[in-house]
């Protein structure tokens, strides 16, 4: 269950919508990237990436150019299997000075919680034995979701009194007001579940008015 949970979550946190929302709050500080003056050429991206290098970024790197007049380079690690090294500097563009850096060891603990438990959800902070872990808990799921409908189907009322409809009219305004905002956040932070559940509940409504109209 707590795997399950765990692998939800991740799941979320990279979601178009929701996902956006959540790691512009806790990706942390962010190296500065504003104009440098100067004078002469500018270095070049090999020199930049050298003087990254001495600072001491390694592994997998992403550059990005100097792409306006006084624009540094900005290098970053981006290391995808354990030991995570994520750190990122600016590269003055004339003198290949180190002028911003900022260290994973610095970003919010939950920040690089998230992190570390995306990359597991994608197979990739282990390697091969993280890819076989996903397979044998993804091969788990699709059976549990089996006989979760198949024990509903064992257990629900096939041949006895129909289920009480409206059951959100018996409750209080207080009570229908703190399921309607419950049911609006989700629709706006987790849009696709959203438009699928007010889908069910119009079908529902439906076959329902369906079954209650006078032949």
């Amino acid at each position: 269950m707590v795997s399950l949970l765990m692998f939800v979550v991740t799941g979320i946190v990279r979601s178009p919508h929701f996902g956006s929302r959540v790691v512009s709050v806790l990706d942390g500080p962010t190296v500065s990237t504003a104009p440098i003056k100067g004078s002469g050429g500018l270095i070049g991206v090999d020199r930049a990436v050298a003087c990254a290098s001495r600072a001491g970024l390694g592994g997998p790197l992403r550059i990005t150019m100097a792409t306006s007049h006084g624009r540094p380079y900005t290098v970053a690690e981006r290391t995808v299997r354990w030991p995570i090294r994520a750190d990122e500097v600016t590269v003055d563009p004339y003198t290949g000075r180190i002028a911003d850096r900022v260290r994973f060891a610095d970003t919010p603990l939950v920040s690089k919680v998230l992190k570390l438990g995306v990359l597991a959800h994608s197979g990739r902070l282990f390697g091969p034995v993280n890819q076989a872990v996903e397979l044998l808990r993804m091969l788990g799921t699709v059976p549990l979701i089996g006989f979760g409908y198949r024990m509903w189907w064992q257990r629900g009322p096939r041949r006895g009194p129909p289920a009480r409809r409206a059951i959100l009219r018996t409750i209080p305004w207080p009570g229908r007001l703190v399921v309607l905002g419950s049911v609006s956040a989700v629709r706006r932070l987790l849009p696709a579940f959203g438009i699928s559940l007010a889908l069910f509940v119009v079908v529902e409504a439906a076959v329902n008015w369906a079954k209650e109209a006078p032949a």
